[in-house]
């Protein structure tokens, strides 16, 4: 900027923008000017936005000697969607001349442009029109009438014929048009400078909203001598038997009057920005709305028949089987309103919604439900799901205050099946500390006082301002919750136990959450490249504890891996010294890897420790129990015996070299035991993705052993599970073999043990307390009996207690709510 000669260049470039749903992809601006001249360059690469994306965009304005000339471009300049441009003339009093260039393209479309081409504004209205757009028999046309005796401004007439409204909608780069249908119709408006009069009738055939049918509008209006404009409006179906229709008068005291014989849902659905889908059923129903816009008169009824459709925030279908809702003079009222889950399960609200004036609004309600679905399962579609279900919950809630501040007292139960699923999303870059941020500010304004913005002159927040909740959340010991820790490499922490929560929100929507979640058992398993899985078992008594912050809970987890190493990795030392049978050390012993977390559940402490079971601990004489208990004193060598166990299955020794080099062949074994993990792995995930329906599971377990006496002992096996849940998770049927490749395992084998074993669960009650089990078990005893065929039938209780005593006791029965609607 050159403040001498008043010249101003400004280059901006922006790679990126976002604000709320909108994101900017490359804006480019150059901007040059002086005393006579401007010109403008302006390129946007994108606009992205759910329900207003816009593409390549670029608009060119040069100003100079009061004329100003713009164009604008949508696409690439070779094959544009939209270019149009046109000259803004700057007259005398304040008047404006425009027009329209002759080179125009719409929707990919060549236009002519009709009449003078001419719009002349002037005392703050249209004082000349004759301008149009034309391509074949479609027709857009602004005209005016010769201006009458004493008036400013003439009639203003907009003529529409067999007009295509996507020729203007598809400005907006959507897979279908914002709007489309064929346009008829003219629309007069008179006495402009006064009280405008109207008088017009339109009609569009064939009108789609985001290639939503909504069948054929007819619209008139018309101003009676009473100054009140008379409507006459109708939507009637082609295809979708849509049919309403709005008739009365607006004024300063209004008469209108709404009949809906039949609205189809799926018309609707395109209005809810994709909120809603699968949206189905119909509505019906009347309402009239009289007196003034200070203190209108709603009085109606609105009547909803099987209407369903799919909440995409928790991906749950909701469906409204036969419902009302009533408008009098006290407001929106719901008697026993039903809103049922996909199972049929009910949430039933009662009360109302009070309001005078329906600008503010008074909450009264209570919503009961039991066992509803709150929260769907995963939407394959959704890849940013960061939670989702199956979630079955028990809901007591009461909701009063305003709509600006709503204010819910309830009380929650997580019911057994629900299955909670929570991934933490990955960091993406945040706002950069403000720190050190020059403002630039005129000085003016603060040493002129009445420059200065007043009180009471300053925005001011409306809308929602905030909730006000507190709930009591009971979390039931057969529900599970399950944190993926890592997208990518698939960790997760999955967890079953028991808690009671309080969880309350303040109107700035500062959250506080207190309570215990003791784990009663849970894994946490972990992937190292995504080749080998390990899962940690949670032991029961682990905790999760908030005490305000949800975000800044106290962990205590303790999960174990087991594991079989070679003891002689661990305890060269004493197979050196013991030159009777070294081969014994070669045997594998048990081995417990014990993870353990603690501190903040963000933050968290990562220790590790090393155990053996109790009645294996003096295995070879305690050696490899001492070498343990001293590992874990020392960290560097407790994490390095930890990943060799995790990622090798083996202790690493002193020297791997001299260990690879003595007798055996040790890394044959590791070649042996980390293959097989793999190919299990990879065996899995290849079932997984490509049959559907059916639960497979794969191990590979190939090895050679020692044992205490110091033969050796090779074998591989296969192990292959199939099952099946039927008759809505009723029945469950599997099939598993182990099948011996090479070693012991394949003596005695034949084709019938190769079938394996066979079992067929069946729960006689819905709550799975009952149970009858069927199976057949190949049992093989090579050096005794060889192969055994088991067969049987099972009757199995499954209970809960906390006492003994409790399993002969009666239980109390459990009453279940009688629905008000039949599905």
């Amino acid at each position: 900027m050159d403040t001498d000669s008043s010249l101003l260049f400004a280059n901006i470039s922006v790679p990126g923008l976002r604000y709320d749903s909108f994101r900017v992809d490359t804006l480019v601006m150059n901007v040059s000017a002086d005393t006579s001249k401007m010109a403008a360059d302006i390129l946007l690469g994108r606009l992205r936005h759910p329900q207003m994306p816009l593409g390549r965009t670029r608009l060119d304005l040069t100003a100079a000697n009061g004329l100003l000339d713009w164009n604008l471009v949508t696409g690439r300049r070779n094959n544009p969607r939209y270019k149009l441009g046109g000259l803004v003339q700057y007259g005398q009093k304040d008047s404006l001349l425009i027009s329209l260039k002759e080179d125009l393209v719409l929707n990919r479309q060549a236009w002519n442009v009709s009449g003078d081409n001419k719009v002349l504004i002037l005392h703050g209205g249209v004082a000349f029109a004759d301008i149009g757009l034309q391509r074949g028999a479609q027709e857009l046309k602004i005209t005016t009438a010769p201006l009458a005796a004493g008036a400013l401004l003439p009639d203003l007439t907009v003529m529409l014929k067999d007009f295509r409204l996507s020729t203007v909608t598809s400005l907006i780069e959507q897979d279908t048009a914002l709007a489309e249908g064929i346009s008829n119709g003219t629309i007069t408006v008179s006495d402009i400078e006064k009280t405008p009069l109207i008088d017009g009738k339109l009609t569009i055939d064939s009108l789609a909203v985001m290639g939503s049918s909504l069948g054929r509008l007819a619209l008139t209006a018309n101003t009676n001598a009473e100054k009140a404009v008379v409507l006459d409006a109708s939507l009637t179906g082609q295809g979708n038997d849509n049919d309403l229709k709005v008739t009365g008068t607006y004024a300063d005291v209004m008469d209108i009057r709404l009949d809906i014989k039949k609205l189809n849902m799926q018309s609707v659905q395109p209005f809810t920005f994709g909120n809603v889908t699968e949206l189905s059923g119909y509505i019906n129903g009347n309402a009239t709305l009289r007196g003034t816009m200070d203190d209108p008169e709603i009085r109606g009824s609105i009547h909803f028949e099987k209407v369903a459709g799919r909440i995409a925030m928790i991906n749950s279908l909701m469906r409204l089987p036969s419902e009302d809702i009533t408008l009098d003079e006290t407001g929106v009222k719901f008697n026993n309103f039903v809103v049922a889950d996909s199972s049929g399960n009910e949430a039933v609200i009662t009360g109302d919604i009070r309001t005078k004036d329906y600008e503010s609004f008074n909450l009264n309600l209570d919503v009961n439900a039991e066992n509803f679905q709150a929260l769907g399962p995963a939407d394959p579609k959704n890849k940013d799901q960061f939670y989702y279900g199956p979630a079955f919950v028990d809901v007591t809630a009461q909701i009063r205050g305003t709509l600006d501040l709503p204010r819910v007292q309830m009380k929650v139960k997580l019911r057994e099946k629900s299955q909670i699923t929570v991934m933490i999303p990955e960091e993406e870059p945040g706002i950069a500390d403000r720190a050190g941020v020059v403002q630039f500010i005129d000085p003016a304004m603060w040493l002129d006082t009445t420059l200065r913005p007043k009180p009471d002159t300053s925005g001011r927040t409306s809308g929602l301002k905030g909730f006000v909740v507190s709930a009591d959340v009971e979390v039931t010991p057969e529900s599970t919750m399950k944190l993926i820790i890592d997208q990518s490499n698939g960790d997760f922490l999955e967890v079953k136990g028991t808690a009671t929560l309080n969880l309350t929100m303040d109107p700035s929507s500062k959250m506080s959450l207190t309570g215990r979640y003791e784990i009663n058992e849970g894994k946490y398993a972990m992937s190292l490249n995504q080749l080998i899985k390990r899962e940690f078992q949670i032991e029961k008594g682990s905790t999760i504890i908030w005490t305000g912050d949800p975000m800044s809970a106290d962990v205590n987890i303790k999960a174990r891996y087991d594991v079989n190493p070679v003891a002689g990795d661990l305890v060269e030392d004493a197979m050196a010294n013991d030159t009777g049978n070294k081969n014994r050390y070669r045997q594998k012993v048990p081995v417990y890897v014990y993870l353990k977390i603690t501190g903040e559940l963000l933050k968290p402490n990562i220790a590790f420790e090393l155990d053996m079971p109790e009645r294996e601990q003096g295995v070879l004489n305690g050696v490899v129990y001492t070498r343990i208990k001293q590992i874990n004193q020392v960290e560097s060598e407790l994490n390095k015996q930890v990943m060799g166990l995790l990622v090798l299955n083996r202790f690493i020794s002193d020297n791997p070299f001299e260990s690879l080099s003595s007798g055996g062949n040790p890394a044959e074994d590791i070649a042996r035991n980390s293959v097989s993990k793999i190919l299990s792995q990879q065996l899995n995930n290849l079932a997984g993705s490509l049959i559907k329906g059916v639960d497979i599971n794969f191990d590979l377990e190939s090895e050679k052993g020692y044992n205490d006496a110091g033969s050796q002992e090779e074998n591989t096996n296969l192990k292959v599970d199939v099952s099946k849940r039927l008759f809505n998770d009723r029945l469950t049927v599997s099939v598993g073999s182990n099948i011996g490749i090479s070693g012991a395992q394949t003596q005695g084998q034949d084709a019938s043990s190769i079938i394996g074993d066979m079992s067929a669960e069946y729960m006689l009650t819905a709550d799975g307390r009952y149970r009858i089990r069927a199976y057949q078990r190949n049992v093989t005893e090579a050096v005794i009996q060889g192969q055994v065929v088991e067969t049987g039938l099972t009757f199995m209780l499954i209970m809960d207690y906390n006492e003994f005593r409790e399993i002969f006791g009666k239980q109390a029965k459990k009453t279940k709510a009688k629905k008000l609607r039949d599905q």
